[in-house]
């Protein structure tokens, strides 16, 4: 009897610097510590700190404002997650914990067979769909709109179309959805771009024969026809030209992208 007690308070002892160095890497992610320490609980504990350790180090890939906004409020709703969640959720990636925050999906209520398939097969489209958002820089225009009517489906969808790629499905519920311009605000920057050159050509020529001829020189191999076609009154107004058209252009191309977002909503 008195050796049992012994191993137990050995047991205890030994767990005295593991017990130390998790609560130091809990208060650096800003967790709370559980107020148990039931077997599940230490198990939700280390799961919990494991992903939590792991999402910090991805921080990193989410630039931009966006990005980092949408990391930030799923890094701190996850900290505020209870043991019964980092216990259901102990074989997730960080990843996959990050989409599941981002989109707030619930499970199934189902007790079918099929719904285990289908919240894997939803995870993974999902996770996929998101890393081509932000890794990938598809889905940028859209992404939105067919992420929310991704998550809506139900499990019988999932299953069914448990075999299908990400952007197999994508193209078969919304069609276009992976074109991140279309090909009007394609035709709309590509004339803007060539107008803004243009404008910028004729500003070269314009400043080489306003300034020094050391400025000159370098329009000496042919370049005097231009200003001897246009003359300086036809530069001017051609550099005005140009820069006009460019800004009516670029506008007009920000202008129809804004329009085309609205496509799938």
């Amino acid at each position: 009897m008195a050796e049992s007690y012994d191993r137990e308070i050995i047991r205890d002892l030994e767990k005295v610097p593991d017990d130390a160095h998790v609560a130091y890497q809990e208060r650096k992610l800003g967790l709370r510590p559980f107020r148990s320490d039931t077997p599940m609980m230490r198990e939700a504990r280390e799961a919990r700190l494991e992903k939590m350790s792991m999402l910090r180090e991805l921080k990193t890939r989410y630039w931009g404002r966006k990005a980092s906004r949408v990391y930030q409020r799923c890094f701190r709703e996850l900290a505020q997650k209870d043991p019964q969640f980092w216990h259901e959720h102990r074989e997730a990636t960080a990843t996959e914990l990050l989409v599941i925050q981002e989109h707030r999906m619930r499970p199934f209520r189902s007790d079918a067979p099929l719904t285990v398939e289908a919240e894997k097969a939803r995870l993974r489209v999902m996770t996929e769909l998101h890393r081509m958002r932000w890794h990938s820089l598809l889905y940028m225009r859209t992404y939105e709109a067919v992420a929310r009517g991704l998550k809506m489906k139900k499990a019988p969808f999932w299953f069914e179309h448990q075999k299908f790629s990400t952007d197999e499905l994508v193209d078969m519920l919304y069609p276009g959805a992976r074109e991140r311009l279309t090909k009007k605000t394609k035709w709309m920057i590509g004339l803007g771009a060539s107008f803004l050159n243009l404008g910028l050509i004729f500003t070269m020529y314009l400043f080489s024969f306003y300034e020094s001829a050391r400025h000159r020189a370098f329009f000496r191999d042919g370049g005097d026809w231009i200003y001897n076609l246009f003359g300086e009154a036809g530069l001017v107004a051609g550099t005005i030209f140009c820069y006009i058209f460019a800004v009516v252009f670029l506008i007009a191309s920000i202008v129809v992208y804004m329009k085309s977002r609205r496509q799938y909503l």
